[in-house]
């Protein structure tokens, strides 16, 4: 599985696309509840993500201090369903963590 750290203007649209789908099945489908998960902080943060082939497994995005918050923070941490138990939530707040 390969760890992959991009800004946003750096993300190709497949990469792109892979996130968004990540977070809509576990925040939006998975927990049933509707929220606007687009929240314009994207575009300033950070992206981790594990995939498997095309399809993004676990994710995170590091928001920058000052966007949305005083101070920096993590946000969006997940793993797919079918991935869970392999300690990727772990590696990539690990990895996060590294980074700053």
């Amino acid at each position: 599985m390969e760890l992959i750290i991009k800004k946003y203007n750096d993300l190709t649209l497949d990469e792109l696309y892979g996130l968004i789908e990540a977070r809509i099945e576990v925040f939006i489908v998975g927990q049933i509840g509707a929220y606007q998960d687009l929240d314009f902080k994207d575009m300033e943060s950070y992206h981790l993500m594990y995939k498997e082939g095309k399809e993004v497994t676990a994710y995170l995005r590091i928001v920058p201090k000052g966007v949305g918050y005083d101070k920096i923070s993590f946000g969006r941490v997940l793993v797919k369903e079918k991935h869970r138990g392999k300690q990727l939530g772990r590696a990539i707040v690990e990895s996060a963590v590294k980074l700053n």
